[in-house]
């Protein structure tokens, strides 16, 4: 009965500052939902939802509500992380189960980027 993934930072940048490259603009508890597709009704195993933003410093901090909802809106399971660190060009990545009992989530920052892709205009 899973219908969309809410991702509700408690602070969270959608500008940047192109003379700095930092985030402006900051949002308070603005959900991002993710509708997930009805080719997964049925399967198990791990879905990969991403958020993108920008850091207005380096090692910002922020609090992030994570939901599964039904497509009524009920709550299917949510996790809360705490004092989440964020930091420019790294991506940070968080997993674990959210229907069950278990909140153990495992931290990963991969600072490696790939090649750019660059065009003209």
């Amino acid at each position: 009965g899973a219908a969309k993934f809410v991702i509700t930072p408690a602070q969270w940048y959608y500008g940047i500052d192109y003379t700095t490259g930092s985030g402006i603009a900051p949002s308070s508890n603005h959900p991002r939902e993710v509708n997930i597709p009805s080719s997964y009704i049925g399967t198990s195993g791990q879905l990969a939802i991403a958020i993108f933003g920008f850091v207005p410093s380096t090692d910002w901090h922020t609090d992030i509500t994570a939901a599964l909802k039904a497509s009524d809106d009920s709550m299917l399971g949510q996790v809360m992380l705490e004092d989440v660190i964020l930091n420019k060009n790294i991506t940070t990545a968080y997993s674990g189960g959210i229907l069950g009992t278990s909140k153990a989530f495992t931290l990963t920052a991969d600072d490696t980027w790939g090649n750019e892709d660059i065009h003209t205009w």
